[in-house]
């Protein structure tokens, strides 16, 4: 099920600004997923598309497509957020930001929660992947077993 994003919050704008950071990559070259998302820690509130919260201060978005995801961390808790349904973003510019005061919003009972974004970082299918089984939404792929090799031992005649 695809969460709700709040049009008339992706326009607001209040504070912002942006800087782009270096994201943690497992190569040195990024796939062509990552390529076509680009490095940027930042991105443009119209572009989200869905997200899915991790917990109360935590959330994933993707913008532009699904291949791009963005871990969204707030600097406190945000209401109760797992049961959002529905949220937004507070920009300056509508370029969403980890400074410059934007916020994540969102609307719960009959209010809307500010929620001020300390990190936004990008990562890969992959690390999310692992993001998921770090807060217990999904179970680790199991890995095979190694294979073991076992040497018959020579007898020896006596």
């Amino acid at each position: 099920m695809m969460n709700r994003l709040m049009p008339w919050l992706l326009a607001m704008t209040l504070a912002g600004g942006c800087a782009t950071s270096a994201t943690d990559q497992t190569s040195a070259l990024p796939s062509a997923a990552e390529a076509d998302c680009g490095d940027s820690a930042c991105f443009f509130a119209g572009n989200v598309r869905d997200f899915r919260v991790l917990d109360d201060k935590t959330l994933v978005v993707w913008a532009s497509s699904r291949r791009c995801p963005y871990v969204v961390e707030l600097a406190r808790r945000c209401g109760d957020m797992r049961f959002a349904n529905t949220i937004g973003f507070d920009s300056r510019d509508n370029y969403v930001c980890s400074y410059g005061g934007d916020a994540v919003l969102a609307r719960q009972g009959g209010g809307t929660d500010r929620c001020p974004i300390i990190n936004i970082r990008r990562v890969s299918e992959q690390a999310l992947e692992g993001i998921y089984v770090e807060y217990g939404l999904t179970d680790p792929v199991p890995t095979p077993p190694a294979e073991i090799e076992v040497e018959e031992a020579e007898e020896s005649g006596g």
